[in-house]
């Protein structure tokens, strides 16, 4: 999960005046303040501290230049001594604390929070920040009622709701973290509320609506990585591989050290068929993430549709040893053992992936072995078992079909048959299969055109049975 850049926001305290018999460094140093010449105005308020090195104004508004400088270490030196020299308003705590927030220091900064709010119950960003900070000790439970208060108190702060937008949804309310993050879009849009939206938008699924965000997010900051990495999230979520591949590159190319970005482009080389290509990207994953389980697991995968089964067997124990609890890597060993006439094995690696998730690929995965060990009455079961989760797949009706074709059940077999063709019109396995049922079912005619139909598309065995029987 992408940890969200938090943006530098403007302090809410004010730079105070002196009085007119003041000397003119104060006052220049206001004014250049106010310019946003940070760095001239710290420059005017040292000249003037060295000779009033007592007021607590001065050492006050430095730090706050120093702050917009985002030298925060040397704004807190500065409030510290605001504070020393007396000053006890709300504001100089608050300013503390946001500079300890920035430091990840939260536990300091709740401190000053605190102190901030028993000084000015009203001030509502102090509660927003306090929010924050707790959210980022995972302290959420806690953080709610806080950021409910911040946005109570200051409802037209677009970071109050942003931020309890981040406290919801780690508190797995996606609908309230979606309508917290819609509200901070409305009120003041911004890149990493763009960013908040969109991201919960891609965990609730509506990935058309995420990636309008992360468009938004990429035309504000054209180098944002995690940007490009989550909208072509979205993009392969929906299937389209080459889109999502062209946003994990530009990714890559702003940030080379994502781990995930090179997995989930090897990804989209994997299921563009392109195995060799998606390896080397699984290759780079693995080297910067050596305990990456699922890199393992989908670069034995690949490996094995190159053929290359031993080395893949290799690489689907490494991620079984990282992880075991991962159905997948049991489901691609099993494909693996099965390749290697290890039947006895595909079926332990499946018993153990349906424990962990029911998966129809998985029972049909079992179902082969279990064919192959002449167990004909299991293999139908378990086609039967992914019929039942996936009514549509027609690779289950095939194989339950060979199951009774070779139990001479040529009744049963050729509806699975028909079915696997209606579901997959192009499907020439289960055109050949239903040639051979009609065959021995006294239905020459509809055989041959069977066989037909498979050698157009592709069945080899086809032509040799088309021949023998239809000529």
């Amino acid at each position: 999960m992408r940890k969200i850049i938090l943006l530098t926001l403007v302090l809410t305290g004010k730079l105070f005046a002196q009085m007119p018999d003041v000397r003119d460094h104060f006052k220049v140093a206001y004014d250049l303040y106010e310019q946003k010449k940070y760095q001239d105005a710290i420059i005017e308020y040292s000249t003037y501290i060295s000779n009033h090195p007592d007021d607590e104004v001065a050492f006050y508004n430095r730090a706050l230049a120093k702050y917009m400088l985002t030298d925060y270490k040397d704004a807190i030196i500065d409030y510290n001594l605001s504070i020393e020299k007396g000053r006890k308003k709300h504001d100089v705590y608050y300013g503390r604390a946001l500079c300890s927030f920035y430091l990840a220091k939260y536990k300091d900064a709740i401190t000053d929070f605190d102190k901030s709010i028993s000084i000015d119950p009203s001030h509502g960003k102090s509660y927003v920040y306090k929010a924050a900070s707790l959210q980022n000790m995972n302290k959420n439970k806690e953080a709610l009622p806080v950021a409910n208060k911040g946005c109570d108190l200051d409802p037209n702060y677009e970071w109050a709701y942003y931020y309890r937008s981040k406290v919801k949804f780690y508190l797995n309310d996606l609908t309230g973290a979606f309508e917290d993050a819609d509200k901070a879009v409305k009120l003041k849009p911004g890149t990493d509320i763009y960013f908040q939206r969109g991201f919960v938008a891609l965990e609730q699924k509506k990935y058309e609506f995420s990636i309008q965000d992360y468009d938004s997010v990429i035309a504000r900051s054209h180098k944002d990585a995690d940007a490009y990495y989550n909208r072509g999230l979205c993009k392969f979520d929906l299937g389209w591989y080459e889109k999502a591949k062209i946003d994990f590159d530009k990714s890559l190319e702003i940030d080379p050290t994502k781990s995930d970005a090179y997995h989930n482009r090897a990804l989209c080389k994997y299921y563009l068929l392109s195995y060799q290509d998606a390896v080397t990207d699984f290759n780079a994953a693995i080297d910067l993430n050596p305990k990456f389980n699922k890199a393992y697991t989908y670069r034995g995968a690949a490996l094995y549709f190159l053929k290359q089964y031993e080395d893949a067997l290799v690489d689907e124990n490494k991620a079984i040893s990282l992880k075991n609890d991962y159905e997948g890597s049991y489901y691609y060993r099993a494909m693996i053992k099965y390749m290697l006439v290890n039947d006895t094995g595909a079926i332990k690696d499946c018993d153990k992936a349906l424990a962990i998730k029911k998966h129809s690929d998985t029972y049909v995965q079992r179902a082969l072995s279990k064919y192959q060990m002449k167990d004909y009455t299991g293999a139908i079961a378990d086609n039967t078992e992914a019929i039942n989760l996936s009514p549509k797949y027609a690779k289950a009706y095939l194989e339950r079909g060979i199951c009774y074709f070779t139990q001479q059940k040529d009744a049963l077999a050729i509806p699975d048959f028909t079915k696997a063709i209606e579901l997959k019109p192009t499907y020439a396995e289960a055109f050949y299969y239903r040639g051979l049922s009609n065959n021995y079912t006294g239905k020459k005619t509809e055989a041959c055109a069977d066989l037909k139909k498979a050698i157009d598309n592709g069945n080899e065995k086809a032509s040799i049975k088309f021949t023998e029987l239809c000529k």
